[in-house]
């Protein structure tokens, strides 16, 4: 009996708050105004915190943080937007479909689609041209089953008929359904192997797609993946670069942190480690901000 209850515990803890998760993603912004309206009026997400330069949104249900907007200074000369698309994950195919109905409505034009054999998904973009991917994860998933050419092409084409999704929704949903989570973050790079690298490094993400051209993928949870990076763009750091500026992940427990400072050290990249949080610009001056905690 012992070795059962031994064997029950080691179970249950090694299944629980072990994995990353993304908290919120910080955009930066030109027109803060016309994004708080897209995201409360079309998104129908709630207002947490109102600013003049600063809006923090989150889901309705137990006001759950998720975008957070920061207004930066209009220099004229908008170049580059480093976020390639935000993946939000709905519970169910069915209210895929009731999103896309409402988004048509709403006057939303939906300008890809895509089944990679891990979900189906469609996306738009915001009014400062963020992409946004809407999926649903296939149920009795099969890895071996994934289209890998379509991660590649993900974002640009419609390979799914629209209508197929439209004919999904009768339940009447206004905006983003309940329990929809930010479940990944595809951003642009300037030097692809240059991130993967510290990535890998630094927080020993795992890759996987090794083999897709000028992307990768990293999986930090049971996720299929949850960040990706591509350099598919060039980038002018001599402009204003829009879209995402920080994503927030909560992590399991305060060794995780620990573990990172002890390799940032060695290599000697600057950090802001203070009340059990970590803050960490990347190469590519996006903010990796880390916290003990788990999603609700």
């Amino acid at each position: 009996m012992k070795h059962l209850l031994d064997y029950l515990k080691n179970l249950l803890s090694s299944g629980s708050q072990k994995e990353w998760d993304i908290a919120q993603v910080t955009l930066f912004v030109e027109n803060i105004h016309s994004m708080k309206r897209f995201y409360t009026q079309v998104l129908g997400l709630t207002i947490l915190q109102d600013f003049e330069t600063e809006i923090l949104l989150g889901m309705p249900q137990g006001s759950v943080p998720m975008i957070r907007l920061l207004a930066v200074e209009n220099t004229g000369t908008r170049n580059t937007n480093l976020t390639y698309y935000l993946g939000f994950e709905i519970p169910k195919k069915q209210l895929l479909g009731d999103l896309s109905n409402h988004l048509l409505l709403e006057e939303q034009m939906i300008m890809a689609t895509c089944d990679d054999g891990y979900g189906e998904a469609f996306y738009i973009m915001d009014p400062e041209q963020n992409r946004l991917k809407f999926y649903c994860v296939k149920k009795d998933l099969l890895l071996e089953d994934v289209n890998h050419e379509m991660q590649y092409l993900e974002g640009n084409q419609v390979t799914i008929p629209i209508q197929d999704f439209i004919q999904l929704g009768d339940t009447g949903v206004h905006g983003l359904p309940a329990k929809t989570r930010l479940n990944q973050v595809h951003y642009i790079v300037e030097d692809i192997q240059k991130t993967s690298d510290f990535l890998h490094d630094i927080f020993q993400f795992k890759t996987t797609y090794d083999y897709v051209a000028e992307r990768q993928n990293f999986q930090i949870n049971q996720q299929y993946y949850s960040i990706a990076i591509n350099e598919w763009q060039n980038i002018d750091k001599t402009h204003t670069l829009y879209g995402i500026r920080e994503i927030m992940f909560f992590v399991p427990e305060i060794k995780v942190l620990e573990a990172i400072v002890e390799r940032l050290e060695e290599i000697e990249w600057p950090y802001l480690y203070q009340d059990s949080e970590l803050k960490i610009l990347t190469p590519d001056h996006i903010r990796y901000h880390l916290k003990v905690g788990e999603r609700l």
